[in-house]
């Protein structure tokens, strides 16, 4: 997780809580830390490349940006996604170009090497709904709840930056494996 701000702005107090996951020596597993630094303005997306990954084997996971100092106000550039695009790139897509300086934007990018474990990746679209579905063996290959994990980043664009109930999604998996994202409304039947 990263999060940091540049210059003299005061800073509110803040908490986390973190899992770091070691794996031994004999595990296949390979993870490659790393960040790109954008200017002000960037032509978004902004792809980036890595060493080479199985990509039914790997998965990404965002550690955050930082902001300019100048950068004091909520706006689409506040909300952005992540993802693996092709076994050596991948790609930093933000609501809209950050304006005030440049910020560095974060990942791990996690390949499993190991054929026991599968990656399934894909992209929906929330329009003016509170709720958009998938169904598991419909929307994406079939999956076994209770051996999956869910991880998803998002970007917004056209927000009203403080309407929290328009900006921040919820994502959840159900016991049947279909994945629920809503917003501005309670989410869906949990996993249990």
């Amino acid at each position: 997780i990263y999060g940091n701000q540049s210059g003299t702005q005061s800073n509110n107090s803040c908490n986390y809580e973190f899992v770091v996951v070691e794996f031994t020596t004999d595990s296949a597993l390979s993870v490659q830390h790393t960040a790109i630094n954008v200017s002000a303005s960037p032509t978004i997306p902004v792809s980036t490349t890595m060493t080479a990954v199985d990509t039914t084997q790997s998965m990404i996971v965002f550690g955050g940006h930082n902001h300019n100092a100048d950068d004091n106000a909520i706006g689409d550039e506040e909300f952005d996604r992540v993802r693996i695009t092709d076994s050596t790139h991948w790609e930093w897509l933000p609501g809209e170009s950050p304006n005030t300086g440049t910020q560095d934007i974060r990942v791990q990018i996690v390949d499993w090497n190991d054929s026991d474990v599968s990656v399934q990746t894909g992209t929906t679209s929330m329009t003016t709904q509170s709720t958009v579905t998938l169904t598991n063996e419909v929307d994406f290959t079939a999956i076994v709840p209770d051996r999956t994990m869910l991880l998803a980043t998002y970007y917004i664009t056209g927000t009203s930056a403080g309407n929290t109930d328009l900006i921040y999604v919820h994502g959840v998996m159900n016991s049947s494996g279909n994945i629920t994202f809503t917003r501005g409304a309670a989410p869906p039947d949990d996993f249990p």
